[in-house]
């Protein structure tokens, strides 16, 4: 495993109104037959504008528009009648070994939709034995987020206005036993996803 070894002072939890709680929870709803019908299953359960918020890219939602394009430009070819003796799932990536290439990716301000947000989510990574990656926007302080975290962590970075705030967040992370920094420069200039701004869409002030 990775042992670079690498703490960011970050929002306070946001709360929510309700907690939704699954009928089983061990046990998906009747109408979910791929990933997704999970986004269907969101309208349901998350406030209007905030889905709009999640659901839509950055202004015309152009770059996210692509992206879905160039997904579904790939495909799972199946090769019949070939030994598959040797077959695995296993990624070598930054010096780790990993079960299987899914990772985490940061994503931000996640109390929006479950007020145990990062937390749940750096858990579930640890059960599926895979890498949770913790936003410099994270509704939890890095060290909650590597207290619930499994073997793995990595911390992305949003370069801060002063040098020494960028340099404390590098250096907590790396106290707080994250691996890896994974650097954004592409956010410079980001609005929101013109829809949630119809809808009416704030970031909470906590």
């Amino acid at each position: 495993s990775c042992t670079w070894g690498m703490r960011a002072t970050c929002a306070s939890p946001s709360t929510m109104t309700s907690d939704p709680q699954p009928a089983a929870l061990n046990q998906l709803p009747a109408d979910v037959h791929c990933a997704r019908d999970h986004e269907s299953l969101a309208r349901r359960h998350i406030a209007g504008p905030t889905y709009e918020y999640l659901a839509g890219g950055s202004g015309e939602a152009v770059t996210a528009t692509e992206n879905l394009a160039a997904f579904a430009r790939r495909s799972i070819c199946p090769r019949l009648l070939r030994d598959v003796t040797g077959g695995t799932t296993r990624l070598e990536l930054a010096g780790c070994s990993w079960p299987h290439p899914i990772l985490l990716a940061p994503v931000a301000f996640q109390t929006l939709v479950h007020p145990q947000g990062e937390l749940a989510s750096a858990r579930g990574a640890a059960a599926m034995d895979t890498c949770f990656i913790a936003s410099t926007l994270s509704s939890y302080s890095l060290e909650q987020i590597a207290a619930a975290s499994g073997r793995e962590k990595w911390f992305q970075l949003y370069f801060q206005p002063r040098r020494d705030d960028t340099l404390d967040l590098v250096r907590r992370a790396r106290a707080a036993g994250y691996a890896a920094i994974v650097v954004t420069l592409d956010a410079a200039i980001q609005v929101p996803g013109f829809g949630a701004l119809r809808a009416g869409f704030r970031i909470p002030a906590d």
